[in-house]
């Protein structure tokens, strides 16, 4: 190839550089490789017109932004399906593929997590001289918050529920291997049982009301909508199940408990007594069933969160964000039939304020046919 196509390519590589500033006042990254590619056209006389050195920035614009195909898809799944290869370049520790812990995955969790909480519309999508137009640089972006939402949501229900695997293998040994306690990945030759297989999830018509149901397909059918990764597999009945009794009410709470690997004694503690016992019971039997050896440890930690639950009902009715916070974590209310309910309750509670007028109250009460 000629010195000219050389540098052209050259800048079109360039400017896939990722996540670059783009300060305020100063040149954009583009901005400045036109510049640095004007001077080299100069001092090595590649023949590059004043529109050959506009088209080829262009050209390396459109090169970066096709790049980020996945994140304006139509299907929330394809965006997932592209970030989560990025987990084991993110956490080394994932490419040792049947070896890697349930800490160092929860570990590569939380660095997902930061990753996609960092990531910013309006510095993703690049623009020189018109192209793309403003028009289709705002499509881009209104798709990739879209995608984003869904793709956090869905991490954050990941990172939760191996927090909460972390957090019994914490008060039952220790640290393992992620395949002890979640089930070997597949292979050709064999069929192993999954910890998500045991658990019985909730339909979407049980699932809390908060919950995006976009995020609880891709939970609960993620094996018909994502392509399991070499390292990982995408059966996700821990986290759907956690996510349907949670909603996105409660999940910012749980995030809190969730996202400071490892996990110790007492933060597994607070997080595995902050989740209502019905819901954890059942996820220690499973653990108990794929971590056979730790049985024993695992129905002294039961008793233990037994107990935790009774006595946290005796408390004192006075603590009411507790009491508030137990409530939702409870998701109390679900399916339809619980939304009509729960709408009711909330409009007693608004018509017994002192500071409620009785027009008011006769706009909210309900029409006599």
């Amino acid at each position: 190839l000629p010195l000219k196509r050389l540098s052209q390519l050259c800048a079109c590589i360039e400017a896939t550089i990722p996540f670059r500033e783009n300060a305020k006042g100063k040149p954009s990254p583009l901005q400045v490789l036109h510049s640095r590619l004007e001077k080299c056209n100069a001092d090595f006389d590649l023949g590059l017109s004043k529109e050959d050195l506009v088209l080829t920035i262009q050209q390396a614009c459109d090169f970066w932004n096709r790049q980020l195909g996945n994140m304006v898809s139509s299907d929330p799944a394809v965006f997932l399906d592209h970030t989560w290869s990025l987990l084991p370049e993110l956490h080394q520790g994932l490419q040792n593929r049947n070896l890697y812990t349930v800490n160092e995955f929860h570990a590569s969790m939380v660095s997902m997590h930061t990753f996609l909480t960092g990531l910013q519309a309006d510095k993703l999508y690049l623009q020189f001289e018109g192209k793309p137009s403003m028009h289709e640089i705002k499509s881009f972006q209104q798709c990739f918050r879209t995608n984003r939402a869904v793709a956090l949501s869905y991490v954050r229900a990941r990172l939760i529920a191996v927090a909460v695997v972390a957090s019994m293998a914490c008060r039952t040994g220790g640290d393992g291997p992620k395949s002890y306690f979640f089930g070997d990945l597949p292979a050709i030759h064999r069929h192993s049982v999954n910890m998500g297989e045991l658990l019985d999830v909730p339909s979407a018509n049980d699932a809390a009301h908060s919950c995006d149901m976009e995020v609880y397909d891709l939970l609960a059918s993620g094996e018909s909508r994502l392509v399991d990764a070499w390292f990982d597999i995408r059966n996700t009945g821990i986290a759907a199940t956690l996510y349907a009794h949670l909603g996105e009410d409660n999940l910012c709470h749980a995030l809190e408990l969730s996202k400071q690997p490892p996990m110790t004694p007492e933060s597994s503690m607070r997080l595995l007594t902050w989740l209502p016992f019905k819901l954890v019971k059942p996820i220690l039997r499973a653990f108990a069933f794929m971590a056979v050896t730790r049985a024993p440890q695992t129905e002294t930690l039961m008793k233990e969160l037994e107990s935790a639950e009774s006595r946290i009902r005796e408390q004192s009715p006075g603590d009411k964000e507790w009491h508030n916070q137990r409530r939702h974590a409870r998701a109390a209310w679900r399916g339809p039939l619980g939304r009509v309910l729960l709408a009711i309750k909330r409009r007693r509670q608004k018509r017994s304020q002192p500071g409620t007028s009785q027009a008011q109250r006769s706009r909210d009460a309900p029409v006599s046919i």
